[in-house]
């Protein structure tokens, strides 16, 4: 659907783009499939997998990217998701919503300094901060999930240096 670059200049059916504020809307549906092929050797070894062979929906994500356009721009997200279907063990929650992300960003300072506040991923790692279709590996290493939050409701500040060959990121969270 988008071209290489991903310029989405040409796919504004998901925006509303006004002199003061753009937002543009965003879903995503993340689904699994698992399915097995068996020879002989293998069905006398560990019986038939066809039972195990099924898909299911992982989760269904909904929300808004936008700008509040100041001289120099401020930029919020909302996103949210469902979790009616499967939450996996030990689940403690019968929640069939939540909120991802609610935040607000704003220019503190230069061209890239920014003062961000609200629910929002914690800058711990890019293995937590990238989204997972940028991920370097084919999935999240499993120490990321099992020890760090995913996103709790802070403040940070970020910006670019080295003429822009890196960025920093902190901020103070609360685990909410």
């Amino acid at each position: 659907v988008f071209k290489n670059d991903q310029n989405l200049s040409e796919y504004r059916w998901n925006a509303l783009e006004t002199k003061w504020v753009n937002a543009y809307g965003v879903i995503a549906v993340a689904l699994d499939r698992s399915s097995f092929s068996q020879d002989a050797k293998s069905y006398a070894q560990v019986g038939d997998l066809d039972p195990f062979s099924k898909g299911n929906i992982r989760g269904l994500r909904l929300g808004a990217v936008g700008t509040i356009n100041f001289e120099r721009p401020w930029t919020w997200v909302i996103a949210g998701a469902s979790r009616a279907w499967d939450q996996g063990f030990d689940t403690t929650t019968d929640e069939t919503f939540t909120i991802y992300d609610l935040a607000m960003t704003f220019p503190a300072w230069g061209e890239y300094g920014r003062f961000h506040i609200g629910k929002m991923k914690e800058p711990i790692s890019s293995g937590r901060t990238n989204g997972l279709t940028f991920q370097q590996a084919m999935e999240r290493p499993m120490h990321l999930d099992a020890f760090l939050p995913a996103r709790n409701t802070g403040v940070a500040l970020s910006d670019m240096i080295l003429n822009e060959k890196m960025t920093w990121h902190v901020g103070v969270f609360n685990n909410c």
